[in-house]
């Protein structure tokens, strides 16, 4: 007990104070304001830690306790070179969080920011699939290529986030826009892939993507943001989208884009999202056919999320288009005005609302501009 007041002592009336490590086993530790508490090594706490100070730690944060983050702020400040400095916690709530000194910070528990974080010079990983989550007024300062999140990032709240995300060695931050009250995660992935994609798209970037998942809320008529690092030469900086999918093992589509800034080594491209809730988003090279619209034949009406309606590219450019599907005795058995890929789609059913059987059926698109009118069939399965 002696030993516990003596530190108390020192943390309530002292400006600064330094220690090698520091244990707090079961007792109740309070860090009064414009106190700079400085560990060089371990700081472990399995009692009550209060802190309205600064908490400077070079080694391990080691929490099984109860912390309480006040007004305070904690700086993981371990230097580059030096073994990864291990943030082992409760999925803790840090105030305002500094990170310093280089090298690697891991933290192995999810990590909540209600006020500010600070990155100057280091790289947080995750293990055990734990994430970076940030409370809808807390903000960003600093980030680049020595100081990021090499882990998944959560932003709540609304408005424009920037999720300041990258691989370890280079800074690749994504920006989502008119957010309408959400809770968005994304996290980068940069690993090989086999791309399917229609034909709106040439290729597909298929060592990167973003995985983006809307917890709550939705991502549509959001406008994503994603940096643009070191691509061929040889692409075609004009043809350059933003591509989506539902899964890594479905169809990109294009998005095309709304903004392309800097180069193909480092710029940055944006999108409007259409709709989505969980996608995949990846860099793309539009094909020639990119912008004509085009009718994608096929129609599964079991909603099992492949081809659940008919999709028509680029026909939200054209708002006065009038769809006709005539079954093989030439009889109109599906008919609308205004088709957009949303809520005014052909899914296999007619009119009256009853499923259409099985078979080929035709279609008359009339895109309302004067161009020519579109015909072809389509496959209901």
């Amino acid at each position: 007990m002696k030993i516990l007041v003596y530190f108390l002592f020192i943390l309530y009336s002292s400006t600064l104070c330094l220690a090698q490590s520091f244990y707090n086993k079961g007792g109740i530790v309070s860090i009064q304001a414009g106190t700079i508490f400085t560990t060089k090594d371990s700081l472990v706490n399995t009692g009550t830690l209060t802190n309205n100070g600064n908490m400077v730690m070079g080694g391990v944060w080691f929490n099984q306790g109860n912390y309480n983050p006040g007004n305070g702020e904690i700086t993981f400040n371990s230097i580059a070179g030096a073994p990864s400095q291990v943030i082992n916690h409760n999925n803790q709530t840090f105030k305002k969080l500094t990170i310093s000194g280089g090298g690697e910070k891991v933290m192995l528990a999810d990590m909540t920011i209600d006020g500010e974080l600070i990155l100057e010079n280091g790289i947080i990983t995750g293990e055990n699939d734990s994430k970076i989550k940030f409370s809808s007024s807390a903000t960003i300062s600093g980030g680049g290529n020595n100081a990021h999140i090499k882990a998944p990032v959560v932003h709540s709240g609304s408005g424009q986030k920037v999720f300041p995300i990258g691989d370890g060695t280079q800074y690749l931050p994504v920006t989502i826009s008119d957010i309408n009250n959400s809770e968005i995660e994304i996290a980068m992935l940069q690993e090989p892939f086999n791309a399917n994609f229609n034909l709106e798209l040439q290729s597909i970037v298929n060592d990167r993507y973003w995985q983006v998942n809307a917890i709550s809320g939705s991502l549509s008529n959001t406008l994503i943001t994603l940096p643009v690092f070191q691509l061929p030469s040889q692409i075609d900086q004009e043809k350059l989208v933003v591509a989506q999918s539902a899964s890594i093992n479905d169809e990109f589509f294009n998005l095309d884009k709304t903004n392309f800034s800097g180069s193909l080594a480092n710029g940055s491209i944006s999108a409007r999202i259409n709709e989505a809730d969980n996608a995949i988003f990846s860099l793309a090279v539009a094909s020639e056919l990119s912008g004509e619209v085009l009718v994608y034949n096929a129609v599964s009406a079991n909603e099992d999320g492949l081809n659940d309606y008919l999709e028509i590219a680029n026909i939200t450019n054209y708002p006065n288009n009038k769809l006709l599907v005539f079954n093989r005795w030439g009889d109109v058995v599906f008919e609308i005005n205004g088709y957009n890929n949303t809520d005014r789609v052909f899914k296999g059913v007619n009119n009256s609302g009853s499923l259409l059987p099985k078979g080929t059926y035709f279609y008359r698109l009339d895109l309302g501009d004067g161009s020519l009118v579109k015909s072809g069939y389509i496959s209901v399965k």
